[in-house]
């Protein structure tokens, strides 16, 4: 049988002050406080290798990142709420 592994077992990511979040509470995984502007997802792509956008306790989003964390990734990760996805999307989107 598997061990569940804790959830927060690796050191958290930094993010940059003002990086776009979607969500209530308005912090990342790592705990920061960020700006409620998706208009600064372009700056957090553009600044960050590898971006994980993982809709709040979502169990396949919490796979992706400890996958990652796994294989010596360090990932910023943002956690969006269901409420502000469709705008988060529409953000994305654009940058295509």
């Amino acid at each position: 049988m598997q061990q569940a592994i804790p959830y927060r077992a690796w050191r958290p990511t930094t993010v940059s002050p003002g990086v776009a979040a979607a969500g209530p509470p308005k912090t990342t995984s790592s705990g920061r406080e960020v700006a409620d502007n998706t208009k600064n997802l372009r700056k957090l792509v553009a600044e960050n290798a590898v971006v994980v956008l993982a809709r709040k306790g979502c169990c396949m989003c919490h796979v992706v990142k400890l996958l990652l964390h796994g294989h010596g990734v360090n990932p910023t990760i943002i956690d969006v709420y269901e409420q502000n996805e469709a705008e988060v999307t529409n953000e994305l989107s654009a940058m295509i």
